[in-house]
Parts: C-alpha cells; sequence; structure tokens
C-alpha cells in the first residue's frame, strides 16, 4: 500500500548504518497494518550498536499505528540485552507459540546452533499470533526463515461524523469568516474560488512577510476528531514561497503542515515556540492530502496528534500514511480548533507562483 525508509545509525565492523523498512499494509476489508523487516549490527563486539538500533527502531516505529509487526536479523539471542529492549514493547513470537529450540541460524552449515530471526508484535496491538515456524533449507542459506500467523480483528465501522465540507465551488463565508491567525495578513494578495481557493499570484521579489488566506470558525476535534485539504497547485517549489494548513486553538498554539522549497514540514508552535516535527521531500503525487488528527491512544490513555498525508482519489483522499504522531498539547485546546489556509513569502522571491487549496473536511470520529 506504502513503503519508507528510515537509516539507523548504529556501527559495527562492516557498516556505520543499516536500514529499516517499513511497508503499510491493507487487508481485504481495509484494516492497515504496519509492517517492518530490519537487519541489526552483526559480531558480539557490536552487542551495544544492537541495544542503539532497538531504541532508535522502536522510536520510530512508534510513529506509526497500531498494529506493528516486525521482524528481522536481530544479530542476537534470547535472554542479551537487545532482545529484553526489544521485549519491552513487543511481545516474541516464538516465545508466546514456537515449539523446540526455534534456532534459525548455522556457523558450519549443518548444525543450527542460535535462535537470532524473529517476528515481533507490538503488545498494545489488537492482533493475535495463530502460528510460528521455522522453514527453510540451509544449501539456500546460513539463515533459516521465520513464519509467523497473526489474525488482525477487522477495523470498526466508520462512525464518522462530518463538521464541515467545502469544495469551493463558491466561497461560503460562514465557513471562512475570519483572517489568518498564525501572523500577519497581506489582504493586497488576490482570493479566489474557482474550483477551489486560490491564493495568489504571491508577492514577487518583496521584502517582509506577506501572507494571505482564510481561518474557520472553532471545531471539536477531541473526540478523535480530524481536518483534510487538498493542496491541489504548490507554490514554485523551486522557491522558498509558502502553502500553509494550519489547526490550532490561537497564535501561538497550533499544529501545521507547510510547504516549500520542495520539502514537505510538519510543525507545532507551542506556547510560542516553534518546534519543527518532521521534515519530508515533498511529492505532488503522495501528498496531495495533508491530514492533522486527535487521535484517542487506547495504549497510553492520552490523545496524540498525527500528522498524515494521502494522494487524491477523485477529489477525495487515498489511503492515509502517517508521517509524525507524538501526545497532544495541552496548550493547544481541542475542543476549540480553528483552521486556516495560507500561502505566502517571508522573504524576497522571485517568481513564488500561486497557491490552489481544495476539498477541505472536518469531522469527529475519524477512523
Amino acid at each position: 500500500m506504502s513503503t519508507d525508509k528510515a537509516l539507523i545509525w548504529a556501527k559495527d565492523n562492516y557498516f556505520a548504518a543499516r536500514a529499516t523498512i517499513h511497508m503499510t499494509v491493507a487487508l481485504m476489508d481495509g484494516t492497515q497494518v504496519n509492517v517492518f523487516g530490519c537487519h541489526l549490527p552483526a559480531l558480539y563486539a557490536a552487542q551495544a550498536s544492537r541495544v542503539a538500533y532497538v531504541s532508535a527502531l522502536q522510536a520510530w516505529a512508534q510513529g506509526f499505528a497500531s498494529p506493528r509487526l516486525i521482524g528481522g536479523d536481530f544479530n542476537d539471542s534470547p535472554g542479551t540485552s537487545p532482545i529484553v529492549a526489544m521485549t519491552q514493547q513487543y511481545n516474541d513470537a516464538w516465545a508466546i507459540g514456537g515449539s523446540g529450540t526455534g534456532y534459525t541460524h548455522t556457523h558450519d552449515g549443518v548444525t543450527l546452533v542460535t535462535r537470532i530471526d524473529y517476528w515481533f508484535s507490538d503488545k498494545g496491538g489488537a492482533e493475535a499470533l495463530t502460528s510460528v515456524k521455522v522453514v527453510g533449507r540451509l544449501t539456500d542459506s546460513d539463515h533459516l526463515a521465520v513464519v509467523a500467523t497473526y489474525a488482525v480483528p477487522s477495523k470498526p465501522a466508520s462512525t464518522e461524523t462530518a463538521l464541515m465540507d467545502d469544495r469551493f465551488g463558491s466561497f461560503v463565508s460562514s465557513n471562512w469568516p475570519y483572517g489568518v491567525f498564525t501572523g500577519t495578513q497581506d489582504s493586497t494578495i488576490p482570493l479566489t474560488v474557482n474550483g477551489g481557493f486560490q491564493i495568489g499570484a504571491l508577492k514577487e521579489s518583496t521584502t517582509g512577510a506577506r501572507y494571505n488566506g482564510v481561518s474557520s470558525p472553532t471545531y471539536d476535534l477531541s473526540h478523535d476528531g480530524s481536518a483534510y485539504v487538498q493542496l491541489a497547485h504548490p507554490p514554485n517549489t523551486a522557491t522558498t514561497a509558502y502553502a500553509m494548513f494550519a489547526a490550532g486553538s490561537d497564535g501561538s498554539n497550533f499544529y501545521r503542515w507547510y510547504e516549500s522549497g520542495n520539502a514537505l514540514v510538519a510543525e507545532k508552535r507551542v506556547a510560542g515556540t516553534k518546534t519543527a516535527l518532521v521534515n519530508l521531500p515533498y511529492d505532488s503525487t503522495a501528498d496531495q492530502f495533508l491530514r492533522i488528527r486527535c487521535q484517542y491512544n487506547t495504549s497510553s490513555g492520552v490523545n496524540e496528534v498525527v500528522f498524515e498525508t494521502a494522494p487524491n482519489n477523485g477529489g477525495v483522499p487515498g489511503p492515509f500514511t502517517v508521517r509524525h504522531r507524538e501526545p497532544w498539547d495541552s496548550h493547544v485546546a481541542a475542543t476549540a480548533m480553528r483552521f486556516e489556509l495560507k500561502a505566502g513569502t517571508s522573504t524576497a522571491v522571485i517568481s513564488p507562483g500561486t497557491v490552489a487549496w481544495d476539498n477541505f473536511h472536518v469531522a469527529s470520529n475519524t477512523k
């Protein structure tokens, strides 16, 4: 369904860093499972590097929704520091459902002597292990494969309640009664609606902050609420012109997606302090829709802010991919959220272009 990767810096005698691969897999009913494949640093002397790898892997994987499955060559046996650290958050499939030693690795090509290959499932997930086995032939590799089967419950039927939906066939002033709230506003930058909400042309070769846009009334996102919008046309991606979609309670407390210079950035401003949360290469196909979601985490018992992107599927989002999540900051009042669509420049820019937003949607009880 979607894939990405992370490079984890954990040195051994062969490499300074190794990659972890992530896939979001959609089951027949649309339920999404996040699957990770990894290969940890090798040899006994690199055990500290394997501990560091596990810590970084767990932190990265935490940014994706449950259920999460992690499999690969961990280059260490059960009971060692890296595996103990892994089992603090994840269940070892063989320890739960395996029979026998579960050995997967040979040194001489004949005798299996260690179990260093694993499947793990997150302890907070709803998936249940149904079987696990070791398969393969030593004539093909010095490792045998571990095959685990999990039962994943169907996702509950959607009970989403739409709070506002704007396709921008015309400008509905009650949907957007206010100007920007995350900074200053230059009302001389044109705002037009013609099958989309267009901002610009943006100010060219003009110093200082030059932004224009609109913002909505307040909505309650505290009950698994979310808002998304389509960035139908970004500014000139060869420049530092900005397209910005914000969700917040006021100008000092908000979450925001923005595109600038062919980068897509998620950030927060809390108590007046701005922090970048994730910086991605902008993909005008995969990142057509930008979503900010307030999601209750049943494992931790707290709300989280979730930043997601999705491709365009005929004017509605395709499958969303989680780009970042973290605990929701109480400074941002989830019960009274405003949404802002704006664009502009912060410095003098040649040919900044125009920005077009479309298909805005805000809802509660989002799945």
